[in-house]
């Protein structure tokens, strides 16, 4: 069964794109694509809907692979961007892949489009993984500094509203909550407390 991958094709040609489509399905993926030939484009179409994937030519009229690099780096998306270029020097090749590029496949060697896409597919839901654990890692630690300094306070304070009022202030300053005031809160001093 085919994969569903969702193509923004930064391409001057309607004959290359259509070249670069068939060659995906003929590697396993069923490509829905979009082609787009100017920066506005590009960002409208990022903007948009979800993309897998940044096809781009190095070098079209009045746009270019390094331009299309740099609208996707200032669209924030944690997307793969390779370079599909009928030429494309060494010097340029590796100028693209300094510059964040994963990939350069030539349009004379198409066979490579599908192993390269399936590769960075592969590489960016790590990277994604990876980013998820470490916020859940965040939010562990914190909930654990926060579990101890109350410890501490419930160990040391035998005033229960001295108790509340330090509960709190810890609350505050290591669990990332902030005070809010409520006219109806019977606790003592009238607080409450919402995380942030």
């Amino acid at each position: 069964m085919a994969v569903p991958l969702r193509v923004l094709l930064v391409e001057d040609s309607e004959d290359d794109a259509l070249l670069m489509m068939e060659e995906l399905r003929a590697g396993g993926f069923e490509p829905a694509w979009e082609r787009v030939e100017t920066a506005k484009a590009m960002r409208a179409a990022l903007a948009r809907q979800p993309w897998d994937v940044v096809l781009a030519d190095y070098a079209l009229p009045g746009f270019s692979g390094p331009g299309a690099l740099q609208v996707l780096r200032e669209s924030g998306l944690d997307l793969p961007f390779i370079i599909v270029s009928g030429t494309i020097g060494e010097e340029r090749t590796a100028e693209m892949m300094r510059a964040g590029a994963q990939d350069v496949v030539l349009k004379d060697r198409l066979a490579r489009l599908a192993p390269a896409i399936t590769r960075e597919l592969q590489e960016a839901q790590v990277r994604q993984e990876r980013e998820h654990a470490q916020q859940q890692l965040v939010v562990v630690n914190r909930g654990l500094r926060l579990l101890s300094a109350i410890n501490q306070a419930l160990l040391r304070i035998t005033d229960e509203g001295e108790l509340l009022q330090t509960v709190c202030q810890i609350a505050v300053e290591t669990g990332g909550y902030c005070r809010v005031r409520r006219s109806q809160n019977r606790t003592p001093g009238g607080l409450c407390w919402i995380a942030v």
